[in-house]
């Protein structure tokens, strides 16, 4: 990459050190009407593009990082199975660079280095300003610049902001050392909420509340016939009448069941929910569970925050994927990923301690996205539990740049995997064996948490054509993340806020604070065509004519009720479109003005090629989210099984 001398000026600034209230008037000061974000931080953009008038452009990059992304993907892949090679170990397979886990931001920073290289080295028109949100970002774009004889400054920074900015950390960081450190104390409605979350962390108030509400004398379960299940709680997992529900693996606990299995929980609790609360009505539902924090006491807990905090893999100082070094982002990640590590690292004693009392069953059952957990669990259990049996069931991952899903070549034989990786059908299973995973070690299954797909209502109703002299209904759905939802909303209303040919339906994925996402973006939603809807999803798409998504599987009910989806790239994140593995079946736009032509061009489209689309659509639905059929529960526990043939 060859870099292209400008005579202006690039100035350079760190997120941290900007004062979004001064930065108007600092910017006109240094006549810069173009800036450009080099950073993960979706609600501080939409925050700062509030902020700042029409005259002062930032320049797009969504395209750029989807292609960079893209094109260094196989080689990041690569890199990290090299390491693998040189780091197999506990705390290897436990820390977050091998998972490759797309919200931890390593990827994403290199290729988000890998864009800022490349408008650098194609020169800029007018003064520019480069915001990254991470020193070591910040340092490789100086680096660079530097290198390339291009006119660099440093951006004045905010001394408050920045002060303030430190002292938040040190205080946040003093706070949590203080507080597990601290003898849990329990005072009921006198602790405030927030303290109370704090306290909720340290194992001791845990195992309290575990031996408060629980009968801890733990009877083994072991034998051919049962059937551990590793899963998320939070308020999702009770039916009204206060039953249990498994919203992450559906009806499979139940057809294990009626099969005469012998079943029972490993059951985490998300940090949305209150840990006591949920641990009281796990209790009276009847099933049987093991809480993982009965098994870890204090001494174990400091342990494996001492691991972590001592844990530095081999990184060799020339690390590259591609031609974007990789060393000072590297060292950045491992140090602000040391909590999840010495998170992960509890599943070696929470598995020894499981197997001392007598809990071995016959197979282990969990969803997979190739999170580090996954990994700290299948290398504990392959040496506190040996004969049981891992199977994993895809969380509808689908998206290939999910790269947590796809391992190095390198890694095979070492990489702890469950034994069997059961898919929601064969698309998924296609694209994973061909990606390189061993054809005996993926079976294709069915969808069994999207069963009212295939209702008849589903099937051929509420599919209509999109009419040019009808105002065109517009479902907005938001996936799990809070950025990413400011980001897809932000989009969508200065798309099409205040236009009347169009009426904008925002429904938020549950675990989204809409009060929050609307204090983000203020007056952009103030328009008469905006509305925030509660109704389930499938009712919306029954009214809908376009969606607009990101990472979410709402694409594939959109697909099977006839609704064109448009797939929003992000202009701070790597895109995670669960349809790039079928991209003949949706649409893809990364501006709002990509978002107009396209709900144009969609609304000209013929009855001829509509209908085109609807078949293909149909039968990229069958193959992802497959129907089931009667035997799909022996796919988990059935050994010898051999891979359903579909005929579609």
């Amino acid at each position: 990459m060859r870099s292209q001398k400008s005579n202006n000026t690039i100035f350079l600034a760190l997120q941290n050190d900007i004062n979004p209230s001064n930065l108007q008037r600092k910017l006109e000061t240094l006549d810069i009407r173009q800036w450009i974000y080099l950073g993960e931080d979706s609600t501080w953009l939409a925050e700062i593009e509030g902020l700042l008038s029409e005259q002062i452009k930032r320049i797009p990059i969504a395209d750029q990082l989807d292609t960079v992304a893209n094109n260094l993907r196989h080689q990041f892949i690569d890199w990290i199975g090299d390491l693998s090679l040189l780091n197999d170990s506990r705390e290897w397979w436990a820390s977050e660079m091998p998972a490759k886990n797309p919200y931890f931001m390593l990827y994403e920073r290199i290729c988000l280095l890998a864009v800022g290289r490349e408008l650098i080295s194609n020169g800029v028109d007018k003064p520019t300003l480069i915001v990254t949100s991470t020193h070591g970002l910040f340092e490789e774009i100086s680096s660079f610049a530097t290198k390339n004889e291009i006119k660099t400054k440093i951006f004045p920074k905010s001394q408050i902001n920045t002060f303030l900015k430190i002292s938040q950390d040190v205080i946040q960081r003093q706070l949590i050392y203080i507080l597990r450190r601290l003898p849990p104390i329990q005072k009921g409605d006198r602790i405030s909420n927030n303290y109370k979350k704090l306290l909720e962390i340290h194992p001791e108030f845990r195992r309290k509340v575990i031996k408060k509400n629980t009968d801890t004398n733990i009877k083994p379960f072991s034998g051919e016939r049962s059937i551990l299940l590793f899963t998320f709680v939070d308020h999702r997992n009770f039916l009204p009448d206060g039953s249990y529900r498994d919203p992450y693996l559906g009806p499979l606990p139940q057809m294990l069941k009626a099969k005469a299995y012998e079943v029972a929980y490993v059951p985490r609790v998300l940090y949305t929910a209150s840990y006591e609360e949920t641990i009281k009505k796990l209790n009276q539902t009847g099933e049987r569970f093991f809480f993982p924090d009965w098994f870890i006491n204090k001494k174990t807990w400091f342990e494996c925050q001492k691991a972590a905090s001592h844990y530095t893999p081999i990184i060799p100082e020339t690390s590259t994927v591609g031609d974007i070094p990789t060393y000072r982002l590297t060292m950045e990640h491992i140090t602000q990923t040391r909590q999840s590590l010495s998170d992960t690292l509890l599943y070696e004693p929470l598995i020894a301690g499981l197997a001392a009392a007598g809990i071995k069953p016959s197979q282990i059952i969990h969803t997979v996205e190739g999170h580090s957990w996954e990994h700290a669990l299948a290398w504990s259990v392959k040496r506190h539990m040996p004969n049981t049996i891992i199977v994993g069931y895809d969380n509808v991952t689908f998206s290939r740049m999910v790269l947590s899903m796809f391992p190095s070549q390198k890694e095979y034989g070492i990489r702890p995997l469950p034994d069997r990786l059961v898919t929601n059908g064969p698309l998924y299973r296609d694209i994973l064996i061909n990606e390189g995973r061993p054809e005996d070690q993926v079976i294709s299954g069915c969808a069994l948490r999207h069963t009212y797909l295939w209702k008849e209502q589903l099937e051929g109703n509420n599919i209509h054509n999109i009419q040019e002299d009808k105002i065109i209904n517009i479902l907005v759905a938001t996936a799990i993340g809070f950025g990413d939802s400011v980001e897809l909303i932000a989009k969508a209303a200065e798309a099409f806020g205040g236009n009347c040919d169009y009426k904008i339906i925002i429904k938020c994925h549950p675990l989204v604070n809409i009060d929050a996402v609307k204090k983000y973006l203020g007056s952009l939603l103030s328009y008469d065509n905006i509305t925030f809807a509660n109704e389930p999803i499938d009712l919306l798409l029954q009214s809908a004519d376009i969606l607009l998504y990101t990472y979410t599987t709402v694409c594939y009910e959109a697909l099977q009720m006839g609704v064109a989806p448009i797939f929003v790239r992000s202009e701070t994140f790597v895109n995670l479109d669960k349809l790039d593995i079928a991209p003949g079946v949706r649409w893809v736009a990364a501006t709002p003005e990509d978002l107009r032509i396209l709900a144009s061009k969609l609304s000209f489209m013929s009855i001829e090629e509509r209908d085109a689309w609807k078949q293909q659509a149909s039968f990229i639905v069958k193959r992802a989210l497959a129907p089931t059929f009667s035997d799909c529960t022996n796919i988990f526990i059935d050994k010898n099984y051999k891979n359903k043939q579909y005929i579609i």
